[in-house]
């Protein structure tokens, strides 16, 4: 460059400093000694321009830094920040500023920390005036080879002349680096300015090289990517390319796909407005520049199904058009594992919070690890004072107590020990261990379940308090990709790869043989599985494999892959592994909980509950059911809380207690079994909201009985004892009566053999066939009570010969001849399709009701049976002229235990299993009856024709 040019355009940039900045600003010259100002861009008084060379003079060159900034304590700038000109070594830009101010310049050479890629040129000539140091480092050039260069050797000679007409952006502009690489990018105009009647531009190039290569990298790959990716247009939001993975995920053809919008198929993606969708769309832009992607889990709807996926959602802008790519993954099973552990959690947390033991976890070598607040309450230690102690130095073993109770008696897995506590008190401790392992048999800990026993043992004292125990696709995907060449090993691999592997660089990973690539399969089996089955298919999905890394850590790796012979016949494997060591050690983490749960749950006495505030019974431990007398396979929301109490104005009262205080504790209550018997139980009950919202009642109930009897007198207990038999008494004999038909008809068949020898082999054949049918029924009533989703049986019927059938197997069971048995079937009725053991069911409790209480003061005692049908429905009547049923018990008449007469012959559950077994046929049940003069059963089930 000529010496003329170079001082014109010195010149020239001095013009525009003073212009354009934004900061008063000073040209300064070195001498070898001290600093003197050549010219200002702001105006002062004479003496106030003295003043400020003079504190300029008195600068240390020697401190001078690039950047550097120093005290002037002038009364009009209080800080000058030093900036050496590229162009001349004497030259030198000096910033002022006042207190509070930051040194910060839109023009590239006066901002030392500037990193933008900035250029100033002349908008007429296109001359370059100054440069950023990012920008001369992006494009390879010296400052000096920079200086006085038109822009067009870089973004050539059309962007120029589209420069100097106004054009303020260029996107996906190809650019050269003074080495001749190609640089992709946007160029924008930040500002203009005008001096001495010449125009300057600011220019700004967004270096977008490495996003456009990853793209056209990308969309060669994305067809061999074993997830399933949809390519959308960014301003048609229409997808517009997939992969076959895809078609396998949404069960929809190609052409299916390409018809829909993104939102079609994955309806809550983004934000359904305009306005949410430009933001969402921004968000997506930000994150992608930053080399990270948008992950949501969404819903995809095809047209046959809905599954949760987690979309991995990245930007890219191709050929001036911009587009985002979604990578589907399905995690229904990720989910479930997550279910199953908060599952797991959610039933820990019920037990340790309501838990009225104490309770130790140690390591296998019995360190203690953890201590619930109540064993820190009984024994006035902190979790510190306990925490890596052996169990063995907080016990003393003491010599087995001489008493008759078993409880106080050493056993294998549970003995006595004393504590002594902070306060320097004995207390003694019945102590059970058990064992924790994991899905490997290896022994995780042991639980030691502790309760104070001192109150039990001295004064039948209350016992502690209880307290709660718990706790415990590309450079952009996080799915590692990679793609292998037979015999040539790897030829790419992405960021994800690198880091799963544990490669430094990508040139290491590309260096590594074949044969050590395989070692890093933990299974040389699976390995070998996993290519063969992928080389018969031409692919694999989902295959889960153990892998070891560099460092010789091992992970879980959930693969799927393409094998494809290329143009040279070779064997291309391209592929895709997800890090799910995660959802693994969730897995062996649910195991380890449940089995944790189950130690905890048969460990305890306490009956542990958890309800919903509208008193459905959502879980209920194994002591829980012992202590109410419940069957062990019940179905817990069959429980209503309201029938455990004798007095219900005390649930009420406890209700209202907790709503009011959070909380209820070691409340005595009166309490009734299944079987009728009343026990005496201390409740404690607090609310909580769970993960979902909801709030719950948690409860624990523990049996004081003997407690309470031990201060009633004998002869109280006695009558109480005596009353509570009589009860049971009444219950076992009033819960046989539907069992009990066939076993007199049986008793009957034998009196008749006694008479009548010589036809002994029919008899016995009638009583063999009796025995039968009995055992039949009494399972049909077990299978009907233990699990209400047994699946519909349909067969044909013929309803004379199955009524008839009935009768035979009732028929012993009634011998009073006086009851006559009517039998009326229509005409246009010869076969119906139904259920027919839930039918029999029905009809067999409804005819049995008839003969026990028909009324044998009337002159005719009568049962009518009659079948009909319409359309839809078969219609059975049963009607009979016996006893009745008061008018004010038909509403309650099939409640469970319900029984509208003293004397009753059956246990109360006769028509509610009639009512259930009906609902579950999808039919209908309609009774009439009047008291003395009888009652009348329609009903109508529907004939499956």
């Amino acid at each position: 460059m000529s010496t003329d040019l170079y001082s014109s355009l010195l010149n020239e940039r001095a013009d525009l400093f003073f212009e354009a900045a934004d900061k008063p600003f000073l040209i300064l010259e070195f001498n070898g000694e001290f600093f003197s100002i050549l010219s200002s861009s702001f105006k002062a008084s004479e003496s106030d321009v003295i003043e400020l060379q003079n504190k300029i003079r008195k600068i240390d060159s020697r401190l001078i830094e690039q950047g550097g900034i120093f005290l002037l304590n002038h009364q009009l700038f209080n800080i000058c920040q030093f900036i050496k000109s590229y162009d001349n070594k004497a030259l030198f830009y000096g910033i002022l500023l006042k207190e509070g101010e930051l040194p910060i310049s839109r023009l590239p050479e006066l901002n030392f920390n500037d990193t933008s890629n900035k250029i100033i040129i002349n908008k007429d000539t296109g001359l370059i005036h100054s440069a950023s140091k990012a920008f001369c480092e992006l494009f390879d050039f010296e400052w000096s080879e920079l200086i006085g260069a038109n822009v067009a050797e870089i973004f050539g000679r059309k962007t120029c002349e589209l420069l100097s007409k106004g054009i303020l952006l260029f996107k996906g502009k190809l650019s050269l680096t003074s080495k001749g690489n190609v640089k992709w990018g946007n160029i924008k105009v930040i500002e203009s300015y005008q001096t001495n009647d010449k125009e300057f531009l600011i220019l700004n190039f967004d270096d977008l090289t490495e996003s456009h290569l990853r793209s056209l990298q990308y969309f060669q790959m994305m067809r061999q990517f074993g997830e399933s990716i949809l390519v959308v247009d960014l301003k048609s939001r229409r997808i517009i390319d997939l992969n076959n993975a895809t078609i396998d995920l949404t069960g929809l053809s190609q052409q299916e796909i390409l018809s829909k919008r993104i939102i079609d198929i994955l309806p809550d993606l983004y934000p359904s407005s305009d306005g949410g969708f430009s933001v969402w769309v921004k968000t997506i832009k930000e994150l992608s520049n930053a080399g990270e992607n948008y992950i949501k889990r969404c819903t995809l709807k095809s047209d046959n199904f809905k599954i949760t996926v987690e979309a991995s959602v990245h930007y890219h802008y191709l050929d001036n058009k911009g587009y985002f790519t979604v990578l589907l993954r399905d995690i229904t099973r990720q989910l479930k594992s997550e279910y199953s552990l908060k599952d797991s959690r959610e039933k820990l947390q019920i037990l340790f919070n309501n838990v009225g033991y104490g309770i130790i976890e140690t390591s296998p070598s019995d360190i203690i690890i953890r201590v619930n607040k109540t064993f820190q309450e009984l024994s006035d230690l902190t979790e510190a004072d306990l925490v890596g102690r052996p169990i063995e130095s907080v016990f003393s073993e003491i010599p087995s107590l001489n008493r008759k109770d078993p409880i106080h008696i050493n056993t294998s897995d549970s003995r006595i020990v004393s504590l002594l506590n902070g306060q320097e008190k004995d207390v003694y401790i019945s102590l059970k261990k058990s064992i924790v392992s994991g899905s490997d048999k290896k022994v995780r800990s042991h639980i030691y379940v502790m309760e104070d026993v001192t109150d039990y043992l001295i004064t039948y004292q209350k016992s502690k308090e209880q307290e709660s125990l718990l706790e415990s696709v590309n450079e952009n995907l996080k799915e590692a990709i990679y793609r292998c060449i037979k015999g040539k090993g790897l030829v790419y691999a992405n960021k994800a790869f690198l880091e799963l592997f544990g490669f430094k660089d990508l040139n290491e990973a590309l260096n590594t043989s074949e044969s050590e690539l395989n070692d890093y399969y933990l299974n040389g089996d699976r390995r070998k599985s996993i290519l063969l089955q992928a080389r018969n298919k031409g692919y694999i999905k989902s295959a889960e494999a153990e892998f070891i890394r560099r460092d010789g850590t091992k992970w879980w790796g959930l693969l799927n892959c393409t094998v494809n012979k290329n143009e040279n016949s070779e064997w291309i494997i391209d592929g895709a592994i997800v890090d799910i060591s995660l959802r693994k050690e969730a897995e062996d983490q649910a195991r380890a909980n449940q089995d944790l749960l189950k130690s905890v749950n048969e460990n305890i006495h306490d009956a542990i509950y958890r309800s919903t505030t509208d008193d459905k019974v959502i879980y209920a431990n194994k002591a829980f059911l012992n202590l109410f007398g419940l069957d062990e396979n019940i179905q817990v929301h069959q429980i209503d809380p309201q029938n455990l109490y004798r007095n219900k104005s005390d649930r009420n009262e406890i209700i209202k207690e907790v709503e009011e205080k959070g909380m209820v504790k070691n409340r005595e209550i009166f309490f009734i079994r299944e079987d009728g018997a009343g026990f005496w139980g201390l409740i404690s009950m607090s609310k909580m909201v769970g993960e979902d919202g909801k709030h719950y009642l948690n409860g624990a109930i523990r049996d004081i009985t003997d407690r309470k009897i031990a201060q009633i007198n004998l002869k109280k207990k006695n009558e109480e004892l005596r009353k509570i038999n009589s009860q049971l008494d009444r219950f076992v004999y009033s819960a046989s009566h539907d069992l009990r038909a066939p076993l007199t008809s049986l008793l009957g068949l034998i009196n008749i053999a006694e008479k009548d020898k010589d036809n002994l082999e029919q008899y016995f054949e009638l009583m063999k066939k009796s025995i039968f049918k009995q055992d039949g029924f009494i399972k049909d009533i077990i299978d009907f009570s233990r699990n209400k989703e047994i699946p519909e049986k349909l067969e044909r019927i013929y309803p004379g010969d199955f009524i008839t059938e009935i009768l035979d197997n009732l028929i012993y069971g009634n011998p009073d001849d006086r009851i006559k048995v009517n039998v009326i079937i229509e005409d246009n009725i010869s076969e119906i399709q139904c259920d027919s053991k839930r039918l029999s069911i029905i009809l067999s409790n409804l005819i049995s009701n008839s003969f026990k209480y028909a009324d044998f003061n009337k002159e005719k005692p009568y049962v009518n049976i009659s079948v009909s049908a319409d359309s839809n429905y078969v219609i059975f009547e049963i009607e009979d002229n016996g006893i009745g049923i008061s008018e004010k018990y038909l509403g309650k008449i099939f409640d469970m235990f319900f029984r509208a007469h003293d004397t009753s012959f059956g246990s109360g559950i006769g028509l509610y299993i009639v009512k259930e077994t009906i609902e579950k046929l999808k039919g209908k049940i309609f009774v009439e009856s009047t008291i003395k003069k009888g009652t009348k059963f329609i009903v109508m089930v529907p004939n499956r024709k």
